[in-house]
């Protein structure tokens, strides 16, 4: 997509859901889904502790209006 352009030439990348991972961009707030639990996973490590930074749940909305500022 154009966004998914945008992302890449700002030096971004479209992977998988792992630590490294700073977005996870969704429109689908069904946590059943495997990259939501995936990263609800990290975020529960992060909150007790063990991580040095969580990962970030926002939806297309929310990416298209940070990548427009």
């Amino acid at each position: 997509s154009e966004y998914e352009t945008k992302i890449k030439d700002a030096g971004g990348a479209i992977a998988s859901v792992t630590k490294k991972l700073d977005y996870l961009v969704t429109n689908d707030d069904d946590t059943s889904s495997s990259k939501m639990k995936k990263a609800l996973e990290i975020n529960a490590e992060f909150i007790n502790g063990g991580m040095d930074k969580r990962i970030i749940i926002i939806n297309e909305q929310d990416l298209i209006n940070m990548m427009e500022k």
